[in-house]
């Protein structure tokens, strides 16, 4: 077909820059649907136009909403594709979509992208490891003539195309992460911020204050110094950057991919910047706030291996005064569990984290009360209550 688009471009090169009803122009509808052989023509032909402005450039490559040719490729998942776009135009990473979220925010969001986001049996994983990684290059049409011959080909096929879409994914989030500096918008003094103290919530028997005046004073300075108005981290200077530090409520990708449990993106992206480790999102959590919060434990333990900034980290309370410990009691409700199970389980589940949780805590700190004066126990029990009535049953 690209022989057919040659000849049609030859004869009215106004196509090019056609528009339809959404903004799409011909090169994004070929990204759209994955066509690499029809994007590299139009790409070229589009690179020698000549525009009054980079902008009329730009316009080419995205839609009315502000979706890329970036974008919809991560979206369509056609990750071979995206690297090219990526590599061949290197602003589009930083851009946004109308949700004011990147491409590498997007792909972050998506473990079902990643070999740790699906379930596979040991046989499926056995089988993994026997395709060679470069399979898609010129070894390729040799591993489909050894499938026909050893096996019924076609299963062995999808096994070798399921490969290499990981392994796409990961070289492409290795590429946009060039780019992202997210992480540094944070506020690295965002540790300590709990109140070890009883006085201030252990309430006497008979009823009364919980704290006294003066007691409350303190508390109340305490938490003002504590959590001072945050100022983001400077906006890079660099213009494919990741403008993340304007964004109000959103997460970086370090912090989306813990929360979708993906731990390729959070492993590469410690494995490059170390110093993301201490980042802090606007509620003041870190990264093990949040991998507890959404039981992504796989995450959890691969950061507490990392002794030095571990122990900084599970110290760290967030803005509410929630500390490591309180976080197993305050689940995310946007959690969803990959495998239905018993009330019973889920609670036996549930207490072997606390109690592996609270072995990383120090023993002066796990009696820290939050701003609603719980201890985490106090909180697990609160939250769990109804899961135990459950349970009994």
């Amino acid at each position: 077909m690209t022989d057919v688009a040659t000849e049609i471009l030859n004869r009215t090169p106004k196509l090019l820059t056609a528009r339809n009803i959404l903004g799409e122009t011909p090169l994004f509808r070929a990204v759209r649907y994955g066509k690499d052989e029809m994007f590299k023509l139009l790409a070229e032909k589009l690179d020698r136009m000549d525009f009054e402005t980079e902008e009329d450039r730009k316009a080419c490559l995205q839609r009315n909403d502000g979706t890329t040719i970036l974008h919809i490729s991560v979206f369509t998942e056609n990750f071979d594709l995206a690297l090219l776009i990526a590599e061949r135009y290197e602003d589009l990473i930083s851009a946004w979509d109308s949700n004011q979220m990147t491409a590498l925010q997007h792909l972050a969001c998506n473990p079902s992208a990643f070999l740790s986001g699906c379930e596979h049996g040991h046989l499926r994983r056995f089988i993994y490891s026997c395709i060679s990684n470069k399979a898609r290059g010129s070894r390729c049409q040799d591993l489909k003539s050894d499938a026909k011959s050893r096996f019924r080909w076609p299963v062995w096929e999808a096994l070798l195309e399921e490969k290499h879409r990981y392994e796409a994914a990961c070289e492409l989030a290795n590429k946009l992460l060039e780019s992202d500096t997210s992480w540094e918008a944070t506020n690295p003094q965002a540790v300590d911020r709990g109140v070890p103290t009883k006085s201030i919530s252990v309430q006497e028997k008979g009823g009364g204050s919980l704290v006294s005046s003066k007691e409350k004073e303190k508390v109340e300075l305490s938490i003002v110094l504590q959590h001072p108005d945050e100022k983001k981290g400077k906006t890079s200077p660099k213009g494919n950057r990741t403008r993340f530090n304007n964004i109000r409520n959103k997460e970086t990708p370090l912090f989306l991919a813990t929360i979708s449990g993906i731990p390729e993106i959070v492993g590469e992206i410690l494995k490059k910047y170390p110093q993301a480790i201490e980042h802090y999102n606007d509620q003041g959590r870190n990264i093990l706030h949040v991998a507890i919060n959404y039981r992504q434990i796989e995450i959890f333990d691969v950061v507490v291996k990392m002794e030095m900034p571990a122990r900084r980290l599970l110290r760290a309370t967030d803005t509410k005064g929630n500390s490591i410990l309180h976080m197993v009691g305050k689940k995310e409700k946007r959690y969803v569990s990959r495998k239905t199970r018993s009330p019973a389980i889920q609670l036996q589940e549930e207490l072997l984290l606390f109690e592996r949780v609270k072995e990383y805590s120090k023993s002066h700190f796990l009696k820290v009360f939050n701003h609603n004066n719980q201890t985490a126990d106090e909180l697990f029990a609160s939250n769990y209550c109804e899961l135990h009535e459950e349970a009994k049953e």
